[in-house]
């Protein structure tokens, strides 16, 4: 048997959630994807920081360059968009029920 026993743990800068895969129909990687996508749509620039910290791994110093705005815009997005990714797969979780 595979350590965990199924029991998957997700890290974000603050916080550590633990998931049980049963959880959901849709694989929780699956609701993130999409919520990023509309958030793209909604808020480019927010799904840009988000990507460049979490998925590539670029410190917010690092993103905010990158991005062209200043460091304290960088964590505003950053701060919104967990936010708002958090509510986006809430919604879609309680859309599978």
């Amino acid at each position: 048997m595979k350590r965990g026993n199924g029991v998957r743990a997700r890290a974000s800068d603050e916080s550590l959630e633990v998931e049980s895969p049963e959880a959901t129909h849709e694989q929780p990687t699956d609701l993130v994807r999409a919520a990023l996508a509309r958030l793209a749509e909604e808020y480019p620039r927010k799904a840009e920081v988000v990507t460049l910290h979490i998925v590539c791994g670029h410190p917010m110093p690092r993103v905010a360059k990158m991005v062209g705005v200043s460091l304290a815009t960088a964590e505003r997005d950053w701060i919104f968009a967990k936010a708002w990714l958090g509510e986006a797969v809430k919604q879609a979780r309680a859309g599978e029920e």
